[in-house]
């Protein structure tokens, strides 16, 4: 504790430069009095102790640069001058030349000393100013941020707005502008940020894809929020003459405690930046409760790496059926995660939200499907698997998809790709470009959860899709709602215009079974049929409906 009292006194005190002026000023007057005392009481200057008096002089030099080593040299020599005798005890004068030589000498001492330490402070000022700059971008970066916090007092009601800000999409600018892209980007952005919104706002370079947006007062009057930030991007950024799209999340620290430290306020906003990300949100603001979650968050991803790495998850294959006959026309591929605890399922809503927002829905979409693809060898039926809107925008993944069929010899016509309009609404252009991928390799590629996203009709228009998957949120009150019903039958007519294989999941009630039917639904799919299952059961139900189906064709009501 008294180290750090100790530490911060002599910080405030390098932070008030005149009060430490004065104190060094003062404590040269007296150095050049003790000097001058021990000369006279000593015998004089035809002693060694005159040389003393040199050392106020290098402090003065030191302090105040070439003028104040002048000025110490002078002061110097003219206290060892006249007034002070060569010899106390007799009382005899020194020789004139030698008081003037020692002033000369004092003087020159204190102009070269002077210039010697204002040459290495503005060499270490240089060096400061470096690292405190982000050499590429030539922003302010994360150190300059922290001394920036540290001298701000977090106690007052008016604390800093601090948020980070992340740029999302980075990875695809730098790909198609270049790696430099990335400081450009953020220089502009930066730009906007400032004269945009507010000019007292500060940008920090913090990493390459964030930035850290400070305003050392933020009142409760001046009406700036987090959403405000998102409106740089509301416009086109243009990158070494490309224009792009930029995608911005953002986390803002929250409510300041006393006591509360620079690298906690930026520990808060980072938190929030998380939660924002996992949410799928553009904004969020630290609130207690997402420590809890984002340390959950943190084990259950790296449980999730490591069940996949030890074969802890497996496939299920929910049925789809023909709506008119029943027979079984396929399934779908559901990822489970096997328990090593216990052995018991662990339900798929409680892990995959989290691992589509992290790195590691590509090492599980990849198990995906190559465990499906080396099932539909004994399913001899086409096989639905689900890729995420991250899984969309990598152009590796897609197209180790398309080798994994290629290597395995299976018909690719066998393989369904089923793919969110959310997905398709992040970035239609690459969207667009991994469907017309997936297509060249022949895979039938089917918009999944359809009429839950936006401009839904002109994906469908402009995309290569071959199927259309309605949302369960349409087949519920088909037995209850003649307006759902409608509703219902215009999706159907739409798909079946554009010639797209209509499937409707969701079913649980014979009566919806039959409305569909009615309405000229190609597939369906769900509970009603049968829930999601392990492959050698699903094989076994297949065959059970098979016959099933045999014998009522066979002997027809």
């Amino acid at each position: 504790m008294q180290w750090n009292a100790l530490r911060a006194a002599t910080g405030r005190l390098r932070h008030q430069p005149r009060l430490n002026a004065i104190l060094i000023l003062a404590l040269t007057a007296l150095l050049f009095a003790g000097a001058w005392l021990l000369v006279y009481a000593t015998g004089g200057t035809q002693r060694a102790w005159p040389y003393l008096m040199l050392i106020p002089v290098l402090l003065a030099a030191a302090r105040f640069r070439v003028v104040g080593g002048i000025i110490g040299g002078l002061v110097g020599g003219l206290l060892l001058g006249p007034v002070m005798p060569l010899d106390t005890a007799t009382g005899v004068a020194q020789d004139t030349t030698n008081w003037l030589i020692r002033i000369g000498f004092y003087t020159g001492l204190g102009a070269f000393t002077g210039m010697l330490f204002q040459f290495i402070r503005r060499q270490g000022r240089a060096r400061e100013r470096d690292a405190r700059v982000d050499a590429d971008s030539g922003l302010p970066n994360k150190t300059a941020l922290l001394e920036a916090l540290e001298t701000d007092d977090v106690d007052r009601a008016d604390a800093p707005f601090v948020a980070l800000i992340r740029i999302v999409d980075l990875g695809e600018i730098m790909e198609a502008a270049g790696v430099s892209a990335a400081d450009q980007l953020v220089t502009i952005l930066a730009r906007r940020i400032r004269r945009g919104i507010d000019p007292d706002l500060e940008v920090y370079r913090f990493s390459a894809s964030e930035i850290v947006v400070l305003r050392q007062e933020d009142t409760a009057t001046d009406g700036l929020n987090a959403e405000d930030l998102l409106q740089i991007t509301e416009d086109s950024v243009e990158v070494y003459g490309i224009p792009v799209h930029v995608e911005l999340v953002v986390g803002r620290a929250g409510t300041v405690e006393p006591g509360t430290s620079a690298r906690e306020l930026i520990r808060q906003a980072r938190v929030a930046l998380f939660s924002a990300i996992e949410r799928q949100q553009t904004v969020c603001r630290y609130a207690p409760e997402q420590e809890r979650r984002t340390g959950e968050t943190i084990r259950l991803l790296a449980g999730v790496r490591r069940g996949i790495e030890n074969g802890e998850f497996e496939l299920h294959y929910q049925p789809k059926v023909r709506a008119e006959t029943g027979e079984p026309a396929g399934c779908e591929a559901l990822v489970r995660w096997r328990s090593p605890a216990d052995g018991g399922i662990i339900p798929p809503d409680q892990f995959m939200p989290r691992v589509e927002c992290s790195a590691l829905i590509g090492p599980m979409t990849r198990f995906v499907a190559q465990s499906a693809f080396g099932f539909v060898k004994h399913c001899r039926q086409r096989i639905s698997i689900n890729i995420t809107a991250r899984d969309l925008i990598d152009q590796n993944l897609i197209a180790s998809i398309g080798r994994m069929a290629a290597y395995g010899g299976l018909p690719a016509g066998r393989i369904e790709i089923e793919i969110t309009e959310g997905a398709i609404v992040r970035d239609p252009v690459a969207a667009g470009e991994a469907i017309e991928q997936l297509r060249r390799c022949g895979f039938h590629v089917s918009l999944d959860d359809f009429g839950t996203g936006y401009s839904s009709f002109e994906y469908l228009r402009t995309l290569p899709l071959t199927g259309l998957k309605i949302d369960r949120a349409f087949v519920r009150d088909l037995e209850d709602d003649d307006r759902a019903q409608r509703l219902m039958a215009c999706m159907i007519d739409v798909g079946h215009a554009l010639d797209l294989e209509v499937v409707a999941e969701g079913v649980e009630k014979a009566g919806q079974r039959e409305i569909l039917r009615e309405l000229g639904c190609d597939l369906l799919q769900g509970f009603y049929f049968a829930r999601p299952m392990p492959g050698q059961e699903y094989l076994d139900w297949r065959q059970a409906r098979d016959r099933a189906t045999a014998r009522e064709a066979a002997h027809p009501r």
